[in-house]
């Protein structure tokens, strides 16, 4: 009875350590399969983020947008003939639809006048609207241009950073090219006075001279500015001159000049 319990003993301890054995393999296996899965999960989702990285640059980052063709000739035999071209960024970002949107609706009215004047054969308010697209790195800078019946030029001024996926201001621009706000803008203070000196000059100066000048050079002034780069990579400032006689204003482009 003695050896028979020795022996029921000895193969309970072999029992228990067969499936103890079994036990610890169990959780070795789903352990390494574990790890694999996870790998393999962890490569699939960055071949996935690559993909989409990928595919959200466009072969053409800006695309021509709303456009027509105003062409007729009038009762007196005069003849007009106008483009209207808006850019689109090609982006479907939130910031870049929005700057769709905001260009759509800036410029409608412009679409809907002409259409009205070529309808009841009226020479054209606008003759013409373009834009260029300056892309620098990562920043797009939007510039449209639109010359009315006199040939005054109007400009708008739109910048996107497309790593980002954002609108960048005037703050935005110049931390991307890593320039001093107050210094830059100093300089083209300086540079938007030597345009307006130079534009209007008077042996004589009228009483509100200098008025108009700080409305078009002043601290406030200088800050509404649009700032964008040029196809260079230059630095460009929209700008907003009141003339020193009357009440006329006029937009100018001023380049900033570098710093030294």
């Amino acid at each position: 009875m003695k050896s028979l319990r020795t022996v029921s003993l000895l193969v309970l301890a072999l029992l228990a350590a067969f499936f103890g054995g079994c036990k610890g393999g169990s959780s070795a296996a789903p352990h390494s399969r574990q790890e694999e899965t996870t790998a393999a999960a962890t490569e699939a989702a960055t071949e996935a983020a690559t993909e989409v990285t990928a595919a959200a640059e466009p072969d053409a980052p800006v695309t021509e947008g709303r456009t027509e063709l105003f062409a007729f000739t009038d009762s007196a035999k005069n003849t007009y003939t106008a483009i209207y071209r808006l850019p689109a960024l090609n982006y479907q970002t939130e910031d870049a639809l929005a700057i769709n949107r905001e260009i759509e609706a800036l410029y409608d009215d412009a679409f809907k006048t002409a259409a009205k004047e070529q309808s009841e054969q009226k020479p054209l308010s606008v003759g013409g609207i373009d834009f260029e697209s300056n892309i620098n790195g990562s920043v797009i800078s939007l510039v449209i241009k639109s010359e009315d019946a006199v040939h005054t030029l109007s400009y708008s001024v739109f910048n996107y950073d497309r790593s980002e996926g954002r609108r960048l201001d005037n703050s935005g621009l110049l931390a991307f090219l890593q320039l001093d706000e107050d210094a830059t803008y100093d300089r083209l203070t300086a540079a938007l006075e030597e345009d307006y000196f130079g534009k209007f000059k008077y042996e004589s100066f009228p009483d509100d001279y200098y008025y108009r000048l700080d409305q078009s050079a002043g601290a406030s002034a200088i800050r509404e500015s649009k700032l964008f780069l040029n196809e260079n990579g230059e630095l460009y400032a929209l700008c907003t001159e009141y003339a020193s006689v009357g009440k006329g204003t006029f937009q100018v482009l001023i380049r900033v000049p570098d710093a030294a």
